[in-house]
């Protein structure tokens, strides 16, 4: 990774130029990183849509990053983990047979947790008119997630 040197920093361009316009403010550096990432110039018809994707752009990141961090994974370096699933090692029989004797009582108990989440109302799936094929499936993953990050979970006390 390129690393700007401290002194570098006044010529850096990472605010695209703005610092250098007269009466310059936040909506022209707005203004400037769409049309960076779009290439499309932004009028003020659109930069409030602008603002709200990039604050659900972070906004999604960092639940994101808040679920990895609920099941203590948020330490584990991407990078590493795509290395490892893509080169190996594959785990050995030993591991995968140990695996297996917990998958069959994970696999139970989230579905009867997805059971206990029957008359929740979940924001998923994104569909707005789900079947119920589908309402029942987004149960089950977020039984698995939930049921995933009690047994991550290195605290004394599970915190749901």
């Amino acid at each position: 990774m390129d690393m700007i040197e401290l002194g570098q920093l006044p010529q850096h361009d990472f605010d695209l130029g703005v610092r250098h316009e007269e009466g310059a403010d936040a909506n022209t550096l707005m203004a400037r990183y769409y049309e960076l990432l779009t290439g499309q110039p932004l009028d003020d018809e659109h930069i409030n849509r602008f603002e709200k994707l990039l604050a659900q752009l972070i906004t999604s990141n960092a639940e994101r990053i808040g679920m990895l961090n609920e099941m203590n994974f948020a330490d584990v370096e991407p990078s590493d983990a795509q290395k490892i699933l893509i080169d190996g090692p594959v785990p050995s029989d030993e591991v995968q047979d140990l695996l297996a004797g917990i998958r069959a009582g994970f696999d139970e108990a989230a579905e009867k947790y997805a059971e206990e989440l029957a008359e929740v109302d979940l924001a998923a799936p994104v569909d707005p008119n789900p079947t119920a094929e589908e309402s029942a499936a987004a149960k089950l993953k977020l039984a698995r997630f939930i049921c995933a990050a009690v047994l991550t979970d290195d605290r004394e006390e599970n915190q749901l």
